[in-house]
């Protein structure tokens, strides 16, 4: 996602709470975590083709910050790429 204008219209994080960007296999429900989206939120992450070509979609969910590493299903941003 290179616009930044997507990322403007996240709502404002509360204390303990973050923006995590994952890769989306949407077929198969599966997800990849590429990091946490700095709270401005610009962020650019470098991974392997191998990687990128296993997903179909970008997203971008908010997460609470209590350990559990797995996607919330709070999806807040999502967009297919080619």
């Amino acid at each position: 996602m290179d616009d930044p204008d997507l990322a403007a219209g996240l709502p404002a994080l509360r204390p303990g709470q973050y923006y995590e960007v994952w890769l989306l296999d949407p077929d198969r429900g599966t997800v990849f975590s590429v990091g946490v989206l700095p709270r401005d939120g610009e962020g650019r992450f470098t991974l392997p083709a191998s990687v990128i070509g296993r997903y179909q979609a970008i997203d971008v969910s908010l997460e609470a910050d209590d350990g559990d590493p797995a996607h919330s299903k709070r999806s807040l941003l999502r967009g297919r790429y080619a």
